[in-house]
C-alpha cells in the first residue's frame, strides 16, 4: 500500500487437492507498517489458519454494509511482538493479502485484534485485519480538510470518500438496475454517477457533520443496495440488480474514475457434481417470515442549513498566498496580515471583486474577541473584499427549498478600520423559470426588490471613545413569511464602498429552513394484502427525492432536482423512496427459504447468485439465491461456511400507504393506493391524438392518477397547432391537473396546459390556459377554425404548476390557477362549443421531444349519469362478509356496528337519478380489516339501508358516500362524507354530536312504531368506474345511527 512498507510476510498454497483446481494458487500476506523502510522478515503460517469472515450489520437480504475481516496463526515466532502492534495511530498497520499477486484483501491490524497463544506444543501468534466497515459509526463524513462538504456530491462522490475515510484505498465497483429517468441504460451508465446528494443533508440539526456509517445507510436504503469488499474491491451492489436484468458489472478506480465494465460472474452451481464450482456441500435451511409492513421515513428536520461553509471556515488561495502586512493603529499595536486570492468553498465571487483573508495578530485578536464576547457570538471571520465593479461580492451555492416553507436568518458584519469598507447582505430566491425574489428584513416578507442589510459606520478596532453596542450590526428572524414559490435560496454578500478595498467582520451567519405546517416527515409504507404479521424495522433516510410534495428534493441531477426513476428495461417510473419501500417488501411479500451452507470449493462472494443441482437438492433446485454472508472461509482447505437467501422475481401486488407527518407526528396528509407493478397502455377514457404532425404517445401509472406523456409537438399557435393531446367529450365539465417542466427543456415558448377545442383538426377552434417556459401564464384562444390564435390574457411570475379548466354553462368557458391555498380564477370567455367538443390537456415543446409527467388528473362532468352524484365518490371496505343485521325495537335507538372515519355536516343537495345496480345489489359489511385501524376506499359506490319492520314490511334508504374533501389548498377537511337520496336530490343529512356521527332523518311511521325492526346494508359498485386516487384515514368516529 502506498505510504507503507512491509514489516513481516508469509506464504502458502491453497486448493492443490481439490477436484477443479480452479482454487490453487500461491498466496501471500503481508503486514505492513507506515513509513516504514527495511527488509521485511518471513513468517511461517499455521495450517488451515487463513479464515476470512464477511459480517454484515443485519442478517438479511438487505444487510446495508458488511465488515469483512481476515485472521492468520503465525507459528514460533519470537520475532513478533504484541506491543509493537499497540499503537495511537489506528491506522499504523495494514494487513494486504494476494493470491498470484493479485490482491484480494486489504485491512486495518489493531493492537485489540491480536492475539498470543502458548501450548506445550508450540508458540502462535495470531493476528486478526479488518477492513474498518464496522468504525463507520466513529467516522465523521468530512472532507480532505476535516471540513464538511459545501456542495453536492454525487453519490460515486460519497462511496469516493467513503473510501478515503476509511484509508482503504481500493478500487470500487456498483452494480445496479435502477436509472434516474433521462438517463441513457447502457453499459457505462451509472445512476450514482448522475444522482447528486445535496450537502446540507451530510450535517445533523445542529450543523455537524454526520457519520460515514449515516451517510452510507442512508445510500444504501435508498437503492437498496449493500456495501462490502470482495477481491480486494469494493462493492456496491442492489439486491435485485440481476434479477432486474443487470449484466455487467462498472469498474472505478479508488478516486471514482470510471475504469471499465466486466459481464457479472455466472451463477454457480452447488453439487456433489465435482465437475461444479461447490461440492461435497451440507445444507441447513431455514424459513425468513413474510412481512406485513416496510416503511421508510424521510425525516427533514426543522433547522436544516442551507448556506454551506457559512463561518467561512473552508479556504484555499490559488497559487499560493501572496501576504501583504498592515498596520491598522499603532497606538494600540494593531496589525493584521492579508491573504490574497482566496477561495471560500461554497461562495462563488461576481463583479470582478478579488478577496483576501484576514489573519489578525494577537492585539487585534483579543479586543475582537472582547466584542465577540459583549455581542454574543464565537468565531468571526474577516475578509477583505477589493470592490472593481458597482456591484461585486460574494454569492453562495443554491440550496433548494419548497414553496410555504419559511426561513430563520441571521447574519453579523461589522468593519474593521475607520472610514473604510463595511459590506451589505442580501437573501435572493430563483424559481426553475428565472423568476427572482428578496428577502425583505423590513418585514419578514418577499418583494421584487433587493433588499440589503448595511453594516454600521463605526469600525470594531478603532475610535475607542464609541462602544460595542455602537458599532454592532447583527440581524436576526426567527421566522421569515413563506416562501412563494419552489426554488433556489441564496445569500450574497456585498462590499459597501465603489472603489475601495472593504475590510469586514463576518458572524454567525446561518441561513436555515422550517417546511410549510413545521412538517418534518414522510413516511412511505407497502402493506402486504395478505395476512401477515411481521413487520419489518422502520428505516429513516435524510436525503431523499420530492416524493409527495410537501418535503424538498435532496436529490438533484445536474443543476436541477431529479426527476423519477425507474428499473432497467422497466418504464414504469418511481420516486425513489417508494421504490426502495416496494424492492425490500417485493423480496418479502411471502416467507422466503435461507440455506446455511457448508462447502467445499472456491469462495463464494457476497452477492454471488448461486442455484442447486436439481438431482442432489429437488426441493432447493429451481430457485434463485443470493449469497448473504461469509460465516467462515479457509483459503487453504478451499473449505467455507455460508448463508443463502433466496431472490425472488414474481411481483406481489399491495398497499401503498404514505403519510405526511409534522414536527409533533400528526399525520396531515396521507395518500394510498393499490400497486399492481405495471404500466397501462390502456389510457380510456381518455384519448391521446398527435396532432398537426406532432409525435408522441401516453401511458397511464396506476397510482396517483398519472400519465406519462412523450411529448413532440412544435406550437399552439397561428392559424393552426402542432401538438399533443389527451382528451375527452366535453360538455358541461371540469378538468384540472398538476404540471411539472421536464429536465431537458430549453425553449421558452413550450407550453402545456388544458384547451377546450372543437376538433382534432390542426386548424380547429379552441380556448386554452397555458403555462409557458419563460414563466408566463397565458390564456389564448382561436374563435373560428382557421383563424389567428389570439392572446386573451398573459401574466408572468405565477410560478405555479396546477391548472382547471370547466364549462359550467351558459356557453362560457373559465380558466383557473391555484395559487397553492384556492383556486383563482384567471381568465373566462364567451364560446359556443358543440356538443361533440373536446376537453384535455395539450402539449408542445417547441420542437424537442421530451417525457412529461401529468398528475392529480380530475375530470368531472354534469353530463355523467352514473351511479353515484356527486362525481368521484369513492368507495371499498376491506372485507366483506355473507349478510350483517341488526335487530331492535324501533322506539329506541338503533346502533349498527360500522365504523367509518369522520363524517361532515350538511351540503346542497345535487340532481342525481336513483342509483341501479348493474348487477344487483351486494352484501356490504361495515367491518374493518383485523389488526387495522382504517378502512381503506377506492371505487365509486353507493349504499341502500334497508329496513324490515314488523311482519314484513320493507322500506330502502339510499345513501352516497365520499371518503374525501379538500379544500383549495389542497388540505383535508372532510375525511368521511354521507349523502342521502331524498326526492331524486342527494344530501348530506349528517350531524356531528359530542358522542359522534349521527344520521339523521330517518323517519319510522308512527302506527309501526314498536315493532321489530331489522337493518341490513348493502352497496353497489359502478361495473366500470374512473380510477381514482384511493386513501386510508385514521379510524376517528363511530357512526350511530338513531332510528327515531
Amino acid at each position: 500500500m502506498v505510504g507503507y512498507g512491509e514489516v513481516y510476510y508469509g506464504v502458502h498454497e491453497a486448493g492443490v487437492n481439490y477436484p477443479l483446481g480452479v482454487g490453487s494458487g500461491a498466496y501471500r500476506v503481508s503486514i505492513q507498517k507506515k513509513a516504514y523502510v527495511g527488509s521485511a522478515t518471513a513468517l511461517l503460517i499455521a495450517a488451515h489458519s487463513q479464515i476470512l469472515k464477511q459480517e454484515p450489520e443485519k442478517k438479511q437480504k438487505f444487510f446495508k454494509y458488511c465488515s469483512t475481516s481476515l485472521s492468520f496463526e503465525f507459528v514460533e515466532q519470537e520475532s513478533l511482538s504484541l506491543q509493537e502492534f499497540y499503537t495511537e495511530d489506528d491506522r499504523e498497520w495494514c494487513l494486504e493479502y494476494t493470491k498470484d499477486g493479485n490482491l484480494i484483501y486489504r485491512g486495518w491490524i489493531f493492537g485489540q485484534n491480536i492475539k498470543e497463544r502458548y501450548t506445550n506444543a508450540e508458540y502462535t501468534f495470531e493476528i486478526t485485519a479488518t477492513d474498518g466497515l464496522k468504525e463507520l459509526d466513529k467516522i465523521p463524513f468530512v472532507d480532505t480538510d476535516g471540513f464538511p462538504f459545501t456542495s453536492k456530491l454525487t453519490g460515486l462522490e460519497v462511496l469516493k470518500h467513503i473510501n478515503r475515510l476509511l484509508g482503504l484505498d481500493l478500487p470500487m465497483s456498483t452494480v445496479l438496475s435502477v436509472y434516474e429517468i433521462s438517463q441513457t441504460q447502457t453499459d457505462t451508465d451509472d445512476v450514482l454517477a448522475v444522482l447528486k446528494i445535496d450537502q446540507q443533508r451530510f450535517l445533523d440539526e445542529n450543523g455537524a457533520a454526520r457519520t460515514c456509517k449515516y451517510v452510507l445507510s442512508n445510500l444504501c436504503i435508498l437503492l437498496s443496495a449493500n456495501f462490502f469488499q470482495n477481491d480486494g474491491v469494493l462493492c456496491f451492489e442492489r439486491y435485485t440488480a440481476e434479477a432486474e436484468g443487470k449484466t455487467k458489472r462498472i469498474n472505478y478506480d479508488k478516486d471514482g474514475a470510471y475504469l471499465s465494465n466486466t459481464s457479472l460472474v455466472a451463477t454457480y452451481e452447488v453439487s456433489k457434481d465435482t465437475s461444479h464450482a461447490a461440492i461435497f456441500p451440507t445444507v441447513e435451511v431455514d424459513i425468513e417470515p413474510a412481512l406485513e409492513e416496510v416503511t421508510v421515513d424521510y425525516s427533514y428536520k426543522a433547522g436544516s442549513y442551507l448556506v454551506p461553509n457559512s463561518g467561512f471556515d473552508k479556504v484555499s488561495f490559488d497559487g499560493g498566498s501572496a501576504t501583504t502586512t498592515i498596520t491598522l493603529s499603532a497606538v494600540d499595536g494593531y496589525s493584521y496580515t492579508k491573504k490574497t486570492l482566496a477561495n471560500y468553498a461554497g461562495w462563488t465571487a461576481f463583479g470582478g471583486v478579488g478577496i483576501s483573508q484576514i489573519e489578525l495578530n494577537e492585539a487585534a485578536i483579543s479586543k475582537m474577541n472582547e466584542a465577540a464576547k459583549f455581542f454574543g457570538y464565537a468565531k468571526p471571520t474577516y475578509l477583505r473584499i477589493s470592490k472593481l465593479t458597482a456591484d461585486g461580492g460574494l454569492i453562495s451555492a443554491p440550496s433548494y427549498i419548497r414553496k410555504d416553507s419559511t426561513i430563520g436568518f441571521k447574519a453579523g458584519s461589522n468593519y474593521l478600520l475607520n472610514n473604510i469598507g463595511g459590506c451589505k447582505i442580501s437573501v435572493k430566491l430563483t424559481s426553475d423559470s428565472g423568476i427572482v425574489k428578496w428577502f425583505n428584513h423590513l418585514d419578514n416578507d418577499w418583494s421584487d426588490t433587493e433588499r440589503k442589510i448595511q453594516s454600521t459606520l463605526q469600525p470594531l478596532l478603532t475610535n475607542p471613545s464609541v462602544s460595542f453596542a455602537q458599532k454592532r450590526n447583527y440581524y436576526k428572524v426567527e421566522a421569515s413569511k413563506p416562501v412563494p414559490f419552489d426554488g433556489y435560496i441564496q445569500v450574497l454578500v456585498y462590499n459597501n464602498e465603489a472603489t475601495v478595498e472593504s475590510d469586514i467582520e463576518i458572524f454567525d451567519m446561518k441561513l436555515l429552513t422550517s417546511t410549510a405546517l413545521a412538517i418534518e416527515t414522510e413516511s412511505h409504507t407497502a402493506n402486504n394484502i395478505k395476512k401477515y404479521t411481521k413487520i419489518a424495522d422502520k428505516e429513516e433516510v435524510s436525503f431523499s427525492d420530492e416524493a409527495m410534495g410537501y418535503l424538498p428534493s435532496t436529490l438533484w441531477k445536474g443543476d436541477r432536482i431529479a426527476g423519477s426513476f425507474v428499473k432497467k428495461a422497466v418504464f414504469l417510473p418511481y420516486k425513489l423512496i417508494d421504490l426502495a419501500v416496494e424492492t425490500v417488501f417485493q423480496q418479502y411479500h411471502r416467507p422466503s427459504m435461507v440455506v446455511y451452507l457448508d462447502y467445499l470449493g472456491v469462495k463464494l462472494n457476497i452477492g454471488q447468485r448461486a442455484t442447486f443441482g436439481s438431482s442432489v437438492f429437488p426441493k432447493l433446485a429451481g430457485r434463485t439465491w443470493k449469497i448473504t454472508d461469509n460465516r467462515s472461509y479457509c483459503f487453504e482447505t478451499m473449505m467455507g461456511s455460508c448463508t443463502m437467501h433466496e431472490v425472488f422475481t414474481d411481483f406481489a401486488e399491495y398497499d401503498r400507504n404514505n403519510q405526511v407527518l409534522d414536527k409533533d407526528g400528526k399525520t396531515i396528509h396521507i395518500v394510498s393506493d393499490r400497486i399492481t407493478g405495471t404500466t397501462s397502455n390502456t389510457i380510456t377514457p381518455w384519448t391521446w391524438t398527435n396532432i398537426g404532425g406532432a409525435t408522441g404517445s401516453a401511458v397511464r401509472i396506476p397510482f396517483f392518477n398519472t400519465y406519462l406523456l412523450t411529448t413532440g409537438g412544435n406550437d399552439i399557435w397561428g392559424n393552426s397547432d402542432s401538438m399533443n393531446y389527451l382528451w375527452r367529450t366535453g360538455g358541461l365539465v371540469s378538468v384540472e391537473g398538476t404540471f411539472k417542466w421536464p429536465t431537458g427543456v430549453t425553449s421558452p415558448f413550450a407550453k402545456q396546459g388544458i384547451m377546450y377545442r372543437e376538433s382534432i383538426a390542426a386548424d380547429s377552434r379552441n380556448f386554452s390556459i397555458l403555462m409557458r417556459h419563460d414563466g408566463y401564464l397565458v390564456a389564448q384562444s382561436r374563435e373560428a377554425d382557421g383563424a389567428t390564435t389570439n392572446v386573451e390574457l398573459n401574466v408572468v411570475g405565477l410560478n405555479i404548476t396546477k391548472l382547471k379548466l370547466e364549462n359550467t354553462g351558459g356557453n362560457t368557458i373559465k380558466v383557473y390557477y391555484h395559487n397553492g391555498n384556492e383556486w383563482v380564477l384567471f381568465f373566462s370567455k364567451p364560446m359556443n362549443f358543440t356538443s361533440s367538443a373536446l376537453i384535455g390537456f395539450c402539449f408542445a415543446m417547441a420542437g424537442q421531444t421530451v417525457l412529461v409527467s401529468l398528475s392529480d388528473v380530475i375530470y368531472s362532468s354534469s353530463n355523467d349519469n352514473t351511479i353515484l352524484k356527486p362525481n368521484n365518490l369513492i368507495g371499498k371496505f376491506v372485507q366483506t362478509k355473507a349478510e350483517e343485521t341488526e335487530t331492535g325495537i324501533v322506539n329506541k335507538p338503533l346502533n349498527l356496528t360500522g365504523k367509518y372515519v369522520q363524517i361532515k355536516s350538511a351540503g346542497s343537495p345535487v340532481n342525481v337519478p336513483t342509483p341501479t345496480p348493474t348487477t344487483g345489489w351486494q352484501v356490504l359489511s361495515f367491518h374493518q380489516k383485523a389488526g387495522l385501524t382504517y378502512i381503506q376506499t377506492g371505487f365509486t359506490g353507493a349504499m341502500k339501508l334497508v329496513a324490515n319492520i314488523g311482519a314484513g314490511t320493507v322500506t330502502d334508504e339510499y345513501w352516497g358516500y365520499q371518503p374525501i374533501v379538500r379544500d383549495a389548498n389542497n388540505n383535508i377537511v372532510t375525511v368521511y362524507t354521507m349523502w342521502k337520496m331524498d326526492s331524486g336530490k342527494w344530501h348530506k343529512p349528517v350531524s356531528i354530536g359530542g358522542d359522534g356521527v349521527q344520521l339523521v332523518n330517518y323517519a319510522i311511521p308512527a302506527n309501526l312504531k314498536g315493532l321489530p325492526l331489522t337493518f341490513t346494508k348493502y352497496f353497489i359498485t359502478n361495473a366500470a368506474p374512473d380510477f381514482e386516487r384511493p386513501q386510508k384515514w385514521p379510524l376517528q368516529q363511530q357512526i350511530i345511527v338513531n332510528a327515531t
